[in-house]
């Protein structure tokens, strides 16, 4: 197992193998059509070790690097778990924005299409009445955000009696700050002793896995060595700029030479972003801009499909899109801003919105010197190499 780069910690109950085919996880047999329909002819790296110990009922924490099919570890995983024929909630899935849980649905649904299973995405913005009927018509996979899914259990019109799977994506954000009280409150209302609790997350910080062990019971624990979360299929290059007014220039000058597929460009903030949405609109790049409040959900939902559909080839974004988002086309990134130190996991999922499950991708960071700084602590954490982009632009994006 020492080529996986997972450090695995079993549960008492058992060991935690490696199956190489689906064929070898006993999934059923409309499951598996399911799985084989959308395009998976073999488990990815975290699959091979994560769908198994759901499957057995497991409590699981789940690290693997983006891109790699986490989504489709624990939706195999819950599908799994679910009779078809109790149309009761028996699968809940919370993340931490609108759009990574509209995907999540979105891949659910797909997956178990043919069990006939009926999934919800229960969401602000959602009209509720409509997520009360279909619970009460026999929704068995409710996918959510803290604050929707917290109403609807508190009331009483989301029951969680029958659950047999509740899954917390992007658990080093769902676990701290605002996230971390509403996923305890939830915890609270009371979960059943049967069902089964799956964490997962591309970067798995000390204080999130101490606080991982106030709601998992004799985990299975599937974890990267620190210096194996880096992205190996994504060239990364920093440009230095002498100061933050350069970025605009130096920015410009990359956007007309380098051929952009499909592209998000961070910012750290959403002042930020709109400014810089403002400045490259002037300038005549066609460019879109999505970020959180005060942008209605509706206009969030629209700028998304239309960068989905290829509509908008470049979308500017805060950290709103800096996890889980999958687009397929994405290959090239940019940080116009990086996040702070103490915040580094965000770099490492921002840069893996390309290079999704195997691709090659390019990340490009415009960095002033105190910038340059937290660069190279960042690098040097997580073991890879960033180099400066070279005058001759041919091949960087190949």
């Amino acid at each position: 197992m020492a080529d996986l780069k997972f450090e695995i910690h079993e549960s008492k109950s058992g060991e935690c193998r490696v199956f190489e085919t689906f064929d070898e996880m006993g999934l059923p047999d409309d499951l598996l059509r399911g799985v084989y329909g959308y395009g998976w002819e073999k488990p990815s790296i975290i699959q091979k070790l994560a769908i198994v110990p759901q499957i057995k009922g497991d409590d699981l924490l789940a690290q693997a690097n983006s891109g790699v099919g986490k989504s489709g570890s624990f939706g195999i995983g819950l599908l799994s778990r679910i009779n078809v024929a109790e149309k009761k909630p028996q699968a809940l899935v919370m993340s931490h924005t609108h759009e990574l849980a509209s995907q999540t649905a979105n891949v659910i649904r797909a997956l178990g299409v043919h069990l006939g299973v009926k999934v919800v995405l229960a969401v602000g913005g959602h009209p509720r009445r409509e997520n009360v009927r279909e619970i009460r018509d026999g929704a068995q996979v409710i996918v959510g955000t803290p604050g929707r899914v917290y109403d609807l259990a508190s009331s009483g019109d989301l029951s969680f009696a029958s659950l047999r799977s509740f899954v917390i994506d992007e658990a080093d954000e769902m676990l701290r700050d605002r996230f971390a009280d509403q996923i305890h409150a939830i915890c609270q209302l009371g979960l059943p002793k049967t069902c089964g609790v799956s964490l997962f997350s591309a970067t798995m910080p000390p204080e999130v896995r101490t606080l991982a062990d106030t709601i998992l019971k004799d985990p299975v624990k599937i974890t990267l060595k620190e210096a194996d979360v880096k992205l190996d299929g994504i060239k990364q290059f920093y440009v230095e700029v002498d100061n933050d007014s350069q970025k605009m220039d130096v920015f410009s000058d990359l956007f007309e030479t380098i051929d952009i597929k499909s592209s998000i460009i961070f910012c750290n903030t959403k002042e930020r972003a709109e400014r810089l949405h403002q400045q490259l609109t002037e300038r005549g790049f066609p460019v879109s801009v999505i970020y959180g409040d005060p942008m209605t959900q509706a206009d969030r939902k629209r700028r998304m499909d239309e960068f989905r559909a290829g509509t908008t080839r470049v979308l500017i974004a805060t950290n709103l899109l800096a996890r889980g988002i999958d687009v397929q086309q994405i290959n090239m990134v940019f940080n116009f801003d990086i996040p702070p130190f103490d915040d580094k996991e965000q770099f490492i999922h921002r840069i893996g919105r390309c290079g999704r499950f195997g691709r090659k991708g390019t990340a490009i960071s415009l960095l002033t010197a105190t910038e340059k700084d937290v660069m190279d602590q960042i690098a040097h954490h997580y073991a890879f190499e960033t180099r400066a982009l070279p005058e001759d632009l041919k091949g960087v994006t190949d």
